[in-house]
């Protein structure tokens, strides 16, 4: 099955797309150009654009953010200093959030949306 035949359906495809994933995913440490061809369902990283503790700006190709298994998100000082690895709000690790290349930012932006919570970085 070819990827550039336009007749074929999106289902195809992620279906495609799926079973090419599962072969690969051992032996490429990154299947991103089947990415495209997914669905909007399918779960990413949202990215979020700032740090929950110092509001600081986050940006997509930042090394300094770090997320916890829910994507709570942080900068490295407020997730070393402050927090002492661990997430305020679930108790998990904090670990650094991977960087998405920017020739996938536009077909997967990240989010917009900012959470801030100074008051539970404090007690933590």
């Amino acid at each position: 099955m070819a990827l550039h035949d336009r007749s074929q359906s999106r289902s195809s495809i992620t279906a495609w797309c799926d079973a090419v994933f599962h072969v690969i995913r051992e032996t490429t440490p990154c299947v991103s150009w089947c990415s495209r061809y997914r669905s909007e369902e399918d779960p990413m990283l949202e990215l979020r654009p700032g740090c929950e503790c110092c509001d600081c700006d986050l940006p997509p190709e930042t090394d300094q953010a770090m997320i916890c298994s829910f994507e709570c998100t942080f900068c490295q000082s407020c997730a070393t200093q402050k927090l002492k690895g661990l997430c305020p709000n679930c108790g998990g690790d904090l670990v650094r959030r991977p960087v998405r290349p920017a020739r996938y930012l536009a077909e997967a932006p990240p989010s917009s949306q900012r959470v801030f919570k100074p008051a539970g970085c404090a007690t933590a």
